[in-house]
């Protein structure tokens, strides 16, 4: 990554403050503690007007989606 130890325990230690609970793994690194759902449908759609935006957790091209 190009980063030093302390600068990942710093970018570490921000995420713990914001409530991110991430642990230490002897010899291995950092796991985060569950799944982490980052777009939230039902968030996103009050926030825009027009179509329903849809989340999709994993997806193999946009573009065949769209075209099917």
């Amino acid at each position: 990554l190009g980063m030093t130890r302390a600068g990942i325990n710093k970018h570490i230690k921000t995420l713990r403050s914001w409530g991110i609970d991430i642990h230490t793994v002897a010899g291995q690194g950092y796991q985060l503690d569950a799944p982490m759902n980052l777009l939230n449908s039902e968030r996103v759609n009050r926030g825009i007007q027009g179509a329903p935006a849809r989340v999709i957790p994993v997806i193999d091209s946009t573009n065949q989606y769209m075209i099917q």
